[in-house]
């Protein structure tokens, strides 16, 4: 159906009008209704109605003439298609009109009925068009300027001459300013041959599976990964140009730079684990056979000064160990309330033997109670840590702050691109916080150092110096402890360490004393389950050397035998751990009674667990104590609890704390 027109014609002449409005009448090919002003104010205030569709215009009027008429016509209708109608058969003055937005410029006496109607549906026609492509470039426009993505173009040379408002976003700069600017001075030096071929594949039309991955550089300096697709665009009678659309990757790009060093720190940890393992068993062998040779009545002093050594080089060779596992998350923590300001109080004395007096040491605390709930230990090497690198960054002296402030979070942190850590002015996860900050006024760090700061062996010291691994220790006991840490620094302006700790409500207990000398036998029969040779023999000396009766087995299986809650692989067969010089063999009718099994929790066959499973089912009266060089979380912990062991003792060990351990699960 023919959509019916509105139209205006401002003529002050009536006869004129009447023509016109015949004219329009005899059209088959156009439905039109005609209203007439015959002054151009009279018309000027029905189009503010805004309810018309065409405007057919005299240019010589009573209140107006010439080009003035169509100028203020088509000001106050812009929108409104205009042809000017009109006696004045002037070409100059048709020219301009045409130029300046009117449709079409008729001189009357000229005009057959067939042409006013096409130039009617003409004028209609093309000021729909013009409408339709005004809105879609406006959306266009809206489009590229509220896109979040770099939509960008740029000449075969490089200079860049079009760029939405998100490239000077990502960029830093103001978006008229990048057109100043060419593509070489945002892309990294290192990464200027591959955008060269980016273009060469361009002009080749090389097909490319994906995007181009660049590095740029904004305003600042400061790294920006994108992802650009570009296009080759020939437009006929204009030069080639590049045509993008650049998105800004960085956060993926570190995201995944995080997955793959969090990854490597995985299968390092898990190698750690599997290495701290079998050193801790060696050190305790070396620990056991030393304090028994210093237990000799006729032992020279130089031998016993040795043998001393000879455990306190094994104690050091154990604090390398647990560096390992600390940065590695493997290490084994006790958890317990903790005064955050009477702890930092008591090993700042204990720091202060190490640090210089030319670094002033200083505490700020805030006043009520800050809890956490930490293994006071661990937490200790971190804060020492943290002081032996800030006293290192102060070769001439300066300051070393420790600051304790409570927190509230209130929102997800950032997540840094090698830790978990919070970046620059970030704020913590939702809950309540105890802030431990060591602050310096060192030397500071720049940002590349940053970016590897908390890696284990990564160090700026001098070979033999230092290890690398105190920073990645630090990370891996807050992490431990549920915590976070990051670091505010620049150049020459010092360094601050935030240790984060989630707020623990419980009283502290302070520990019970104990004695040093090692408790004794009362008559106790023990049976000592270890799969390593040399441990079990030095564990079942030392055991002896403290007056109980000792059996040994080389795992679970074995152990079930000697309790005698299962016979032996093959009569008369006696397992080779079973036949261990001083240990009574079993017998089917007779077994051995004994009163506690010291387990190893990882061995062949049948490991400690499965066998205080199988004890707590068929003998759980015989007491347990587990011990171990493997890490264990919570889960474990509780495990070994509902299998009914009394007490966990951690590799390497001393004489006197496997004692301990006996004394008070017997006695229990």
């Amino acid at each position: 159906m023919e959509r019916h027109l509105r139209a205006l014609i401002v003529e002050d002449n009536p006869a004129d009008a009447n023509l016109i409005h015949e004219m329009l009448n005899q059209s088959r090919d156009l439905s039109l209704s005609l209203e007439q002003a015959s002054r151009l104010s009279h018309g000027l205030e029905r189009l503010k109605a805004n309810q018309l569709d065409l405007v057919l215009l005299d240019l010589s009027l009573p209140d107006s003439r010439g080009f003035e008429t169509f100028a203020k016509a088509h000001a106050h209708a812009p929108d409104l298609p205009i042809i000017v109608l009109t006696g004045l058969d002037d070409r100059s003055l048709a020219v301009k009109a045409v130029r300046e937005g009117a449709q079409d410029y008729l001189v009357k006496g000229q005009v057959s009925g067939d042409l006013l109607s096409r130039s009617i549906r003409y004028a209609v026609e093309r000021k729909g068009a013009e409408q339709a492509l005004r809105a879609s470039e406006e959306r266009y426009r809206q489009l590229v300027e509220n896109a979040t993505d770099v939509i960008y173009s740029h000449d075969l040379v490089g200079n860049i001459t079009s760029a939405n408002p998100a490239g000077g976003r990502i960029f830093g700069y103001a978006a008229e300013d990048l057109e100043h600017l060419t593509i070489w001075d945002l892309v990294d030096p290192d990464y200027v041959a591959e955008t060269e071929q980016m273009i060469q594949d361009q002009l080749e039309g090389v097909a490319r599976a994906g995007p181009y991955e660049i590095l740029a550089r904004n305003k600042s300096g400061s790294p920006v990964w994108v992802e650009v697709n570009p296009r080759l665009v020939q437009r006929p009678g204009a030069s080639p140009e590049i045509q993008g659309v650049a998105r800004d990757v960085t956060e993926r790009k570190e995201m995944e730079e995080q997955l793959r060093r969090q990854e490597r720190l995985a299968a390092l940890g898990q190698l750690a684990a599997g290495v701290a393992h079998d050193f801790r068993n060696l050190l305790t062998t070396v620990i056991l056979y030393a304090e028994l040779s210093r237990r000799h009545a006729r032992l020279p002093d130089e031998l016993d000064q040795n043998m001393k050594v000879i455990i306190d080089e094994s104690h050091r060779a154990t604090d390398l160990v647990q560096q390992i596992l600390d940065f590695s998350s493997n290490a084994m923590i006790e958890p317990r309330p903790l005064d955050v300001k009477a702890f930092v109080r008591s090993t700042l004395k204990v720091l202060r033997r190490a640090i210089p007096e030319d670094i002033e040491l200083a505490l700020e605390t805030e006043p009520g109670p800050q809890r956490v709930r930490a293994d006071a230990g661990r937490l200790k090497q971190a804060l020492t840590n943290l002081a032996l690198n800030a006293r290192d960054a102060m070769p001439e002296g300066g300051e070393l702050r420790f600051s304790i402030s409570s927190r509230r979070g209130e929102e997800e942190p950032a997540m840094e691109t090698h830790r978990r850590g919070l970046s620059q002015g970030s704020t913590l996860p939702a809950g309540e916080w105890v802030s431990i900050a060591v602050s310096d006024t060192g030397t500071g760090m720049t940002e590349e150092v940053q970016e590897h700061l908390f890696e284990p062996f990564f160090t700026t010291k001098e070979v033999g110096e230092g290890t690398g691994l105190g920073l990645a220790q630090v990370y891996g006991i807050v992490r431990q402890h549920d915590g976070y840490v990051h670091v505010e620094t620049a150049p020459g302006e010092g360094s601050t360490f935030f240790i984060h700790l989630p707020v623990c409500r419980e009283e502290p207990v302070p520990p019970a004393p104990r004695s040093k000398e090692a408790p004794v036998a009362r008559g106790e029969t023990i049976l000592l389950v270890e799969d390593e040779p040399r441990l079990r023999q030095a564990g079942k000396s030392v055991l002896e050397s403290l007056g109980y009766q000792v059996l040994t087995a080389a795992n679970g299986r074995e152990a079930l035998v000697l309790c005698g809650l299962e016979k032996p692989a093959a009569d008369g067969e006696v397992p080779p751990s079973l036949g261990d010089k001083g240990a009574p063999l079993p017998s089917a009718n007779a077994p051995v009674a004994i009163d506690l099994i010291i387990t190893d929790l990882v061995m062949p066959e049948m490991g400690g667990r499965a066998l205080a499973t199988e004890l707590s089912r068929r003998a759980p009266d015989v007491r347990r104590i587990a011990i171990t060089g493997y890490a264990l979380d919570k889960q474990d912990k509780e495990a070994l609890r509902e299998a009914g062991f009394q007490a966990l003792v951690r590799k390497p060990f001393e004489r006197s704390q496997l004692a301990r351990a006996i004394r008070q699960a017997l006695d229990r």
